[in-house]
């Protein structure tokens, strides 16, 4: 593909390559946004990379609130001590990306980047990702209009009355975790007088 007809949103490659380092926000699709400088866009996927400096709070806590103030590029605090984290976000999954002014306001340098981007540490903390993971709980079901069965995972398949009775699974450890998502939600409905 040709540099002058590629482009990521409404930018060329080499309008990429002048916005690195520069504060951009991503708007994802499910209405969530991420700031941060922009490292890299794959030119291939065009998917994103954004550098992000954490909080105060998410420096010394793994699991705090959003809600606080990040810590800048040029603000008091040192950027080497500052810590980082690294953000990557498909291009499936982004709604719209904008980015500040490359001649104006903060941004940061090649080299800066890439010391600060390996700095970054590369796997996270094996507790942190079992947590994130019970707490979203993922797991793919499928149903469809003119099938009253539902199948999770193409491991297991719930008949009705969707009670753990009705469950049909070979493996026990994915039926175990489908009786138990059956007995949570029997325990979640509410109760009509």
């Amino acid at each position: 593909m040709a540099n002058e007809a590629w482009r990521f949103f409404g930018n060329s490659l080499s309008d990429v390559y002048t916005l690195l380092g520069t504060s951009c926000q991503v708007t994802l699709t499910n209405g969530r946004h991420y700031s941060g400088s922009l490292y890299n866009v794959d030119p291939e996927t065009r998917s994103i990379l954004l550098l992000q400096p954490l909080t105060a709070k998410e420096s010394t806590e793994p699991t705090a609130a959003s809600n606080t103030t990040p810590i800048t590029p040029g603000s008091s605090e040192s950027k080497a001590q500052a810590k980082w984290r690294m953000i990557f976000v498909r291009n499936h999954a982004i709604k719209e990306f904008r980015s500040e002014d490359p001649t104006g306001g903060l941004t940061l340098g090649l080299e800066e980047m890439d010391v600060l981007a390996h700095a970054v540490p590369r796997w996270e903390d094996p507790g942190e990702v079992a947590a994130r993971k019970e707490r979203l709980k993922r797991i793919p079901v499928e149903s469809k209009e003119d099938d009253s069965v539902v199948h999770i995972m193409t491991f297991a398949a719930v008949h009705p009355p969707y009670v753990p009775a009705s469950i049909v699974c070979s493996n026990d450890v994915v039926r175990d975790r489908v009786e138990s998502m059956l007995q949570g939600l029997d325990s979640a409905q509410p109760v009509l007088d």
